[in-house]
């Protein structure tokens, strides 16, 4: 049995540096902040877990549920995956929840929470040293053969086609070098998903989905270019952006499918006319918020299962997508561009996209990304795209910014 109590305000900022520490000694652990960070959660062990959101109980109640799930069903043989993580949901031992400066924590009947962490070990935080990058070097290549698909095969209209880069460690990794820059770092979700040596970590600049109290969050995320430190540059970046006829036909895909998934289980949707500029992390990109009100019949895991995986990770129209990212994608994705969040009862939750994303086990670090290929892109614009998003995490393995 599990007890809810209420954290004093003024001991948390001692306890989160230790549920910081623990993170990396605790199996499964789960953190999970949102990009205003108004609300912080940490998740240690597993009550009851599952392989696929399809698994978790209908009847869990208002228990929360943590965790990530797949991309979608790679069951190319063909396809390499190098020991990935893949769907994982639990139902914590331990949950720690700030929500607007309100502080709870969940706990078996009987513990105490601070008994519990002073178990935490206090390690040195050292660093990580980079020793050897690889990448996909035919990926532009296979970018112009699929560009050249697209143009002769029009009912295909968009794939986002991923591609990996892979990073040796000298030491094993070491959660608590990359906390101080990964948490300070600006916009988007900060996610860490743990199990066994396996640690999967997104900073995400996008929702996929979030409800609460009857209201409904999502938003269309596609279409990129760089982002500059001069401000001039800048602006002049995202108005090429905005006025950019490929990624504005793009985005249409994206924001036109979400609304259309979203119609049985809403009573309104809104949505501006026009995209705006979301700056993540060395690139911009058009983005459209959308929200609105549930339907009485509304349930989460069911409209997340729907809109996984949007086309702004998979494609336009879906099936098709799907089938050439399967066969011709070099690695299976596992969790990156999947949903990572947590949801409570049919009504409650909030998921994130697995991208800005890596996997790190032990001494290997695989990063991921994509770009939204139609038939009118240039497969060199697309590999400099993709290499600004691995920016983000490369630098948080090097520490630097």
């Amino acid at each position: 049995m599990s007890v809810k109590k209420i954290i004093n305000g003024a001991d948390y900022p001692g306890i989160r540096k230790r549920l910081l520490e623990k993170m990396g000694q605790a199996d499964p652990a789960f953190y999970f902040t949102n990009p205003g960070r108004e609300l912080e959660i940490f998740a240690f062990g597993a009550r009851q877990s599952w392989s696929d959101l399809s698994r978790v109980p209908a009847d869990l109640g208002h228990d929360i549920v943590v965790g990530g799930q797949n991309f979608a069903d790679q069951s190319n043989p063909d396809l390499a995956d190098n020991d990935l993580m893949t769907s994982f949901w639990f139902l914590p031992e331990v949950t720690v929840i700030q929500q607007d400066n309100h502080f709870e924590v969940i706990l078996p009947d009987g513990w105490d929470l601070v008994t519990w962490l002073r178990k935490t070990k206090t390690g040195e935080i050292g660093h990580n040293q980079i020793t050897q990058i690889s990448d996909e070097t035919d990926w532009p290549k296979r970018v112009g053969a699929l560009i050249n698909h697209l143009q002769a095969n029009p009912d295909l209209k968009k794939v986002v086609f991923g591609r990996q880069r892979q990073i040796q460690l000298a030491q094993p990794f070491n959660l608590a070098t990359v906390w101080p820059q990964f948490l300070n770092g600006q916009g988007g979700y900060r996610i860490v998903l743990k199990r066994g040596d396996h640690h999967f970590i997104s900073a995400s600049p996008e929702t996929l989905l979030k409800v609460e109290s009857g209201h409904i969050q999502t938003a269309a995320v596609a279409g990129t270019i760089a982002s500059s430190q001069n401000p001039k540059t800048n602006q002049t970046l995202g108005q090429n952006l905005l006025t950019s006829a490929k990624n504005q036909q793009e985005h249409a895909y994206v924001r036109d499918t979400i609304l259309q998934q979203l119609q049985p289980w809403t009573q309104q949707l809104n949505w501006p006319n026009s995209p705006q500029l979301l700056a993540s992390q060395g690139v911009q990109h058009l983005y459209t918020p959308i929200c609105g009100q549930v339907n009485d019949n509304f349930n989460f895991t069911r409209v997340l299962t729907e809109l996984n995986p949007t086309p702004a990770l998979g494609g336009v129209p879906r099936l098709a997508a799907l089938e050439y990212i399967n066969q011709h994608e070099q690695f299976k994705r596992g969790l990156f561009a999947g949903p990572l969040g947590y949801f409570k009862g049919p009504q409650v939750g909030e998921m994130a996209v697995g991208i800005r994303s890596m996997m790190v086990t032990n001494q290997r670090a695989r990063l991921f990304a994509g770009a939204g290929i139609l038939a009118d892109s240039n497969a060199e614009e697309e590999w400099a795209e993709t290499n600004l998003k691995f920016k983000p995490m490369t630098e948080l393995l090097e520490g630097t910014r």
